[in-house]
């Protein structure tokens, strides 16, 4: 950790209203308002309240976010995290339990451009999605998806009848 800054902290018992620009890290545990846009990472802690939209070139969702979330590189979703609203990322990994909804968009497919200009993304038919495995040391095992399709969560895909 020498040499890399700490993150930039929203702590659990803060709120803040507006807009956030930022060129490093930041991690929100409390409950945030407006729109956030930095060039490095956010971090959504287990506390976590995000009411807007994120553009990060890193987004890590452990809490809540209802709003458009942009990871230019990648998206993670823990266990815990939500999104209520539009995802578009370049790569997607979601832990058992993490929870989109809304259209998850590949950013390397014409989705991305749709969904910015607020345009019904072109739709690509898989057969199955391709997930990988992987394992992170103290970490449980979880799934890698890489989608080239847009998909709107339909009440089955949620587990509602």
């Amino acid at each position: 950790m020498f040499g890399r800054r700490p993150p930039t902290l929203l702590g659990p018992a803060s709120v803040f209203r507006g807009t956030f620009e930022c060129g490093e890290d930041a991690q929100i545990d409390g409950r945030f308002e407006g729109s956030i846009q930095s060039s490095a990472a956010v971090i959504v802690g287990v506390s976590g309240e995000v009411q807007g939209n994120i553009s990060a070139d890193s987004v890590t969702v452990a809490g809540r976010v209802e709003g458009s979330v942009i990871a230019r590189q990648r998206l993670h979703m823990l266990s815990t995290g939500s999104i209520k609203g539009d995802a578009t990322y370049g790569t997607l990994e979601v832990e058992r339990g993490g929870v989109i909804e809304g259209r998850a968009v590949n950013a390397s497919e014409n989705g991305a451009a749709a969904l910015l200009e607020d345009k019904p993304a072109e739709v690509k038919e898989v057969e199955e999605p391709r997930a990988a495995g992987v394992t992170l040391p103290g970490r449980r095992k979880h799934s890698v998806l890489r989608s080239t399709a847009a998909w709107d969560a339909t009440p089955e895909d949620k587990g509602e009848s």
